[in-house]
């Protein structure tokens, strides 16, 4: 018993510290706006899910396979590997990962669709290869380390980066894009592991030095596409949110405290409040847009006069120029008391 509890105490840390790593590598690249731990978590609880549903799907589509082909040809396990085992695994992650991911207001950059794809897929990993170092040993966690569970972290790498994209169209309007992009997002994932899986039941010597090719090109792809999209990341909606991630001020995605699909409109500018203030500038000096000076039409940068003034530049009844703040329009001042900024 003691034994048991000791190689046990061994192998489940040997099964889980590689996906943890993943995991807080993947998280760290995300620049603007890092993901609320709790969604995270929750995350990697559906990735485990989809285990299960995934292997219940296995297991239907292997028995019906097996009443067309034989179990031991290679088209068995080419129809195996590409059309069922592929499309069970990545679909299981990519239905659990839209449900809980595509409505939530916390979606508000295209890194962050990478970023919930990869947890979802190292939650099935993890569950995945604790299973089979529990069931093989030790020898087994320092194979899949470098292997299976980096696999799945670059099947979900790839399904993120098509994910985030659609979320991004649709945010603009474009369904049929965005429809596109959510099938790639599950076709491009399911194909590369369908191809994972198939080149590992090739007996012949060369598979195997093609196997270590494919999974050398598969890591360094998904690395510099991680690399690629974090730098490269901004917000959905276009807009820059950066300086007004602030707790003083409210946390991102919510507009005049209402989720972003209920944000409200500046009457003055008829551009939406973020959580109050503009969307664009900066809230700490201009609580509402830049607004006209009322005695001319020079632009006044302070709060507390009307966006247009209510008359038009009236002449000078002295014969002057029309006026701006008692001078002329080209030497106004912006202060309305006369004194310059």
């Amino acid at each position: 018993m003691q034994l048991l509890t000791s190689m046990n105490s061994i192998l489940i840390p040997a099964a889980v510290i590689p996906a943890v790593v993943l995991l807080i590598y993947t998280y760290k690249k995300d620049k603007l706006e890092p993901e609320p731990p709790g969604l995270l978590i929750s995350l990697v609880v559906l990735g485990i899910i989809s285990t299960a549903i995934a292997s219940f799907l296995e297991t239907i589509g292997s028995l019906v396979l097996g009443l067309f082909l034989p179990e031991d040809s290679v088209l068995y396990n080419a129809v195996l590997f590409y059309g069922i085992v592929g499309f069970a695994e990545e679909g299981a992650k990519y239905v659990l990962l839209k449900r809980r991911t595509w409505n939530t207001p916390y979606f508000t950059c295209q890194f962050d669709g990478l970023i919930y794809a990869v947890f979802v897929s190292l939650g099935f990993a993890l569950w995945e290869n604790i299973g089979y170092v529990m069931q093989f040993g030790f020898s087994t966690a320092v194979v899949r380390a470098v292997t299976a569970v980096p696999g799945h972290a670059c099947f979900g790498v790839f399904m993120g980066a098509w994910y985030g994209l659609a979320r991004r169209y649709a945010f603009a309007g474009d369904a049929a894009n965005s429809k596109r992009c959510r099938r790639l997002a599950l076709v491009i994932p399911a194909l590369i592991h369908g191809t994972y899986d198939f080149i590992t039941t090739l007996e012949a010597p060369i598979f195997s030095l093609i196997f270590i090719a494919f999974i050398i090109v598969m890591f360094i792809v998904a690395l510099l596409l991680v690399r690629r999209l974090s730098a490269a990341d901004t917000f959905i909606d276009g807009r820059d949110h950066s300086g007004l991630a602030d707790p003083f001020y409210g946390q991102p995605p919510y507009y005049n405290g209402a989720p972003q699909d209920q944000r409200q409109v500046n009457p003055y500018s008829q551009q939406p409040y973020y959580n109050g203030y503009p969307q664009q500038g900066d809230p700490r000096s201009y609580p509402y847009p830049q607004q006209r000076e009322p005695y001319g039409q020079q632009y006044y940068p302070r709060q507390g006069y009307p966006q247009y003034h209510p008359y038009p530049q009236q002449p000078n009844p002295y014969g002057r120029p029309p006026y701006s703040n008692g001078e002329t329009q080209n030497n106004a001042n912006n202060d309305p008391n006369g004194s310059n900024q």
